[in-house]
Order: C-alpha cells, then structure tokens, then sequence
C-alpha cells in the first residue's frame, strides 16, 4: 500500500492509500491508527542494517542496553543501563 496522506484525528493517525485516491473515495481504504503504534511500526520497517538505533527488551534481571559501538580492535562494547530491570 502506497501511502498519499497522513493526519492526526482523536489522538490517531488516519492513513489514506493511493488507492482511495484513485477511487475518490476515502473511506474504504482509511485506517486509524493510535500514534504509538504508527511511529513503532514505521521505526521497525527500516531494515536492520540500515537502522541507526538499539532496540533493548530486556527481561527481569537483565540489563537495559542503549547503545553499542566497535572499538580499536574491532570488537563490540556495550552501554547499558547499571541497574537491571525489575
């Protein structure tokens, strides 16, 4: 689906398809989409290797990273969070 328009209506995206404007009519190819879930869903499409962000889901005990980084040898280090979670 090849997005046209994009609005922000009651705290949710509206997103209109190219095909609702061929057809002229919005509302069979309208979706509402709550805000969060636009902005995730986009972030997430970015291919991976592509992406210039960490996603961290860290489970209990465990720690919270935010960021990593190869250093002179060429190896991973991490940044995380010092306290796990809970």
């Amino acid at each position: 689906m090849k997005v046209v328009r994009i609005s922000f209506e009651d705290g949710d995206i509206v997103v209109v398809s190219e095909s609702a404007v061929e057809s002229g009519s919005n509302e069979e190819f309208e979706e509402r989409v709550p805000l969060a879930t636009f902005i995730r869903d986009a972030l997430l499409s970015i291919p991976e290797e592509e992406r210039k962000f960490v996603i961290s889901n860290p489970a209990s005990g465990e720690h919270k990273v935010y960021g990593i980084r190869r250093n002179a040898e060429g190896n991973p280090e991490y940044d995380y969070n010092d306290v796990p979670e809970s």
